[in-house]
């Protein structure tokens, strides 16, 4: 930038902090473009509004920030500085592992609390093999680093040649899945692309690994297809038995399911902690003899608003309710919008809909690993854990709460044993991983909103307040009561049974 600034024919306009709008409103002028960091976004209607733009340039790695489309019907080409940061990035890489390691931020809160005791579970670096996903200017720095500390390094990279000795001693194998059972710890190194999004999955321990390619997912989609198919002749002998007793006529059927299947979607599949709308959003479909069928409602609704309006619909009248069910019911009576489903509102029944997952064994994959590896050996899952001296590391952050409410979609994922109600964006993001989804413009949910903390701050918030709001009127007091003790866990089991 100083050379650029130097010359007396070019001008350089810096954006510190640019919002969406002030980068949109300098485009038109512009010959040249240059983003620094993952924000904004170059879209496709930012170039289009930018007649004299010749080129545009990233600091540092990859496109993630740019419409490629765009720019190739233009005809205009795409700089990057992908060596530029190598170093940093890498030294950034060796610090998070270090951190994780040793346990630094385990003592540091406990130095912190004034307690002091020198087992934290940390381990020695030194000795253990280090993979390296992604073995380009990044990743061979990282190898060069790991190597430093005594660590044996092996890499995957599909251009590479499989079998050789890489630059830095690195031994280079055929796939992630060859590669997986001899690593200690593990190093993205690679660009997230559709390809490489959710490469390692805790469910490839429970369900199996199906690799990025689209004939194995086809059969996996052909074989769940078949599975559904299953599940509906099942139904359809319900429902010709009810015909055959006459009763078709008479009776109210709900139909729906408790989760969804990711089916590829994210590289997931099955159901999991986290809320893409593959597991989360469901059909549901009501059969009532006074309305008349093959309608659809963009209502919002959860399986929380089942009973209140099965009561409803048998006859009970709102006062009757708590005495009936015992207690008073957080959820909603959606029956009104059956009297008319294509005209309700989307916020017809409720505001927005609140989606939890909270689990022992996803938050931490160790236990699946180990188990996966001992059935595979032929040895007891059970004695196996007891020789680990397993224990779960309780602090990652498996569990999490969503809400929807039409539009956007705002998620917090947390520690079980770190609970928290954040009041500021501070405590939001020091307790939480923190995922916002504008499912108008993004349907795919591919942008995180959330990872721009500064420029969505005011929206991040909105959605935070909407969250702990229906957490309280539908929860109550979040304190983990669906959870066993912790501290009491056997963690000795047999088998995995989801």
């Amino acid at each position: 930038m100083l050379l650029l600034r130097s010359r007396t024919d070019v001008c350089v306009e810096i954006l510190e902090r640019p919002t969406v709008e002030a980068l949109a409103s300098a485009l038109p002028l512009a010959h040249a473009v240059v983003l620094v960091g993952e924000q904004p976004v170059l879209t496709r209607e930012m170039i289009e509004r930018a007649p004299r733009l010749l080129v545009a340039a990233r600091m540092g790695a990859g496109f993630d920030n740019f419409d490629i489309a765009a720019l190739t019907a233009r005809g205009i080409p795409l700089i990057t500085t992908g060596s530029a940061n190598a170093g940093a990035v890498a030294e950034h890489a060796l610090y998070l592992l270090l951190a994780v390691a040793r346990q630094g931020p385990t003592r540091h809160q406990a130095v912190k609390a004034g307690r002091w005791q020198r087992t934290f579970g940390a381990i020695e670096l030194a000795g253990k093999t280090c993979l390296v996903v992604g073995m380009g200017r990044i990743g061979h720095e990282i190898a060069r680093r790991a190597t430093a500390l005594d660590m044996r390094v092996i890499g995957v990279d599909p251009r590479l040649k499989v079998g050789s000795t890489g630059a830095r001693g690195v031994e280079l194998r055929a796939s992630l899945e060859v590669a997986l059972p001899e690593a200690d710890v593990v190093v993205l190194a690679c660009a997230l692309t559709a390809e490489t999004r959710g490469m390692i999955s805790v469910w490839d321990y429970v369900l199996g690994h199906i690799p990025l390619e689209q004939e194995r997912w086809r059969r996996f989609n052909d074989y769940y297809i078949n599975c559904t198919r299953h599940v509906d002749l099942q139904i359809d002998t319900i429902l010709k038995e009810l015909d055959a007793l006459g009763l078709a006529e008479n009776t109210i059927i709900v139909f729906t399911s408790d989760h969804g299947e990711a089916a590829g979607a994210h590289g997931l599949h099955g159901k999991g902690p986290f809320a893409y709308q593959e597991t989360m959003h469901l059909p549901m479909h009501i059969v009532h003899p006074d309305v008349q069928g093959g309608q659809d409602c963009q209502a919002l609704t959860g399986h929380i608003d089942f009973v209140p309006t099965l009561l409803s619909m048998a006859g009970v009248k709102p006062g009757q309710v708590s005495e009936i069910a015992g207690q008073d019911l957080p959820g909603r009576d959606i029956s009104a919008v059956l009297t008319n489903p294509p005209s309700a509102d989307v916020h017809a029944v409720r505001d927005s809909v609140l989606f939890t997952y909270s689990g022992l064994v996803t938050n931490d994959h160790e236990i699946f690993k180990l188990n996966a590896e001992a059935k595979a050996a032929g040895k007891k899952p059970m004695v196996e854990l007891i020789k680990a001296g397993y224990r779960p590391d309780m602090k990652k952050r498996g569990s999490l709460r969503t809400v929807f409410d039409g539009r956007y979609k705002f998620s917090r994922y947390f520690s079980p044993v770190e609970r928290n109600q954040p009041k500021t964006i501070e405590e939001l993001y020091q307790w939480n991983d923190v995922e916002l989804f504008d499912l108008k413009n993004d349907s795919v949910e591919m942008k995180n909103l959330a990872i721009n903390k500064s420029g969505n701050s005011k929206l991040i918030m909105t959605m935070s307040t909407k969250l702990e709001a229906i957490i309280k009127a539908e929860i109550g007091i979040d304190d983990g009561r669906e959870m066993p003790n912790i501290p009491t866990v056997d963690w000795t089991i047999e088998k995995v049974d989801l």
